[in-house]
C-alpha cells in the first residue's frame, strides 16, 4: 500500500527497502489505518546542514550536525540519507503523527511488531527498523515478528539488487551532457550528488530538496557554484570533468 504522509515534501523512496516494507505493512494494519501518518522521512545531506544551521542560530529546533559520525558508520542523523553505510544509501528513520486520536503508546505497541521501534526516550513520534540492539549489543535490524520471512528476505533482495544495479545507471548517466533545461534520471542523479555535498537546490532547502530531475534556476546555480569551487570551467554545463569531480 501507499505510505500515507502529511505532505507531499515528505520523502519515502529513499527508506532503505527493509524499512519500507515494515512501513507498508504497519499502514495496513486495521489498528492503525487511516490514523497515523509519517510526517519526516528522509533528509539529504544539504537539508540536514540547513536544519543544523537554523538550530545553531536559535531559529530551528534542535537537529543533528550532518557530518558528526556515530553507530556503526552512519552519519548524521538516522533521518539522512547515508553516503557511505554498508546497507546502502538509504534513510532509516520516519516521524509519524497521530491524526486518530490514539493513544502513543498503543502505536508503538503495534509498531514494534513491525519492526518499527521508539528510539529516543522523549520523542514517542520517532522510529527506526534499523539501530543498536541492547540484546547483541550491536548495531542492526530490529526484531518484527509481525512480518512475513518471506516480505524480509523480498525486501533485503530488492536493497540489494539496488546497489548492483547503481553502477550501471551511475555510468548511463555519465554519458550525458546536461545543461538548464535537462530532464530525466540523469538530472536526478546530478541533483543528489549535488545535494549530498551540502548545495541548495531550492529555495527552502529544510524542506524542499530540490531533487525532482528538472534542471532548472536553482540547479543550474548550484552546478556553477561548484564548478567554481573546484576550478572548473564555470557554464553550468554537466559534462565528463563535472561529472569526475561530482564523484569525488
Amino acid at each position: 500500500m501507499t505510505i500515507p504522509t502529511v505532505g507531499s515534501w515528505v520523502r519515502l523512496n529513499e527508506i532503505h527497502p527493509v524499512m519500507k516494507a515494515r512501513l507498508s505493512a504497519f499502514f495496513a494494519d486495521s489498528r492503525i489505518k487511516g490514523k497515523v501518518k509519517v510526517s519526516s522521512g528522509v533528509r539529504t545531506y544539504s537539508q540536514q546542514k540547513e536544519l543544523y544551521r537554523r538550530y545553531k542560530a536559535g531559529t530551528g529546533n534542535l537537529a543533528a550536525n550532518p557530518d558528526r559520525v556515530f553507530g556503526g558508520g552512519f552519519q548524521g542523523s538516522w533521518h539522512m540519507q547515508q553516503p557511505k553505510h554498508p546497507e546502502g544509501a538509504y534513510g532509516f528513520a520516519v516521524d509519524f503523527r497521530n491524526v486518530g486520536g490514539l493513544s502513543t503508546t498503543f502505536i508503538n505497541q503495534v509498531a514494534s511488531d513491525y519492526g518499527l521501534v521508539k528510539t529516543v526516550p522523549s520523542e514517542w513520534w520517532h522510529h527506526q527498523a534499523y539501530g543498536y540492539r541492547s540484546d547483541t549489543k550491536k548495531y542492526g535490524w530490529y526484531d518484527a515478528p509481525a512480518m512475513s520471512e518471506d516480505k524480509e528476505k523480498s525486501a533485503n533482495l530488492l536493497a540489494v539488487t539496488e546497489q548492483m544495479e547503481a553502477p550501471a545507471k551511475i555510468q548511463k548517466a555519465f554519458a550525458i551532457v546536461l545543461r538548464k533545461g535537462s530532464k530525466g534520471q540523469g538530472v536526478e542523479l546530478l541533483q543528489t550528488l549535488l545535494s549530498g555535498k551540502g548545495y541548495a537546490l531550492s529555495k527552502y532547502p529544510a524542506r524542499n530538496t530540490g531533487i525532482d530531475g528538472h534542471f532548472g534556476g536553482y540547479t543550474n546555480r548550484a552546478v556553477r557554484a561548484f564548478q567554481k569551487a573546484e576550478g572548473l570551467v564555470v557554464d553550468g554545463i554537466v559534462g565528463p570533468n563535472t561529472w569526475k569531480a561530482l564523484m569525488k
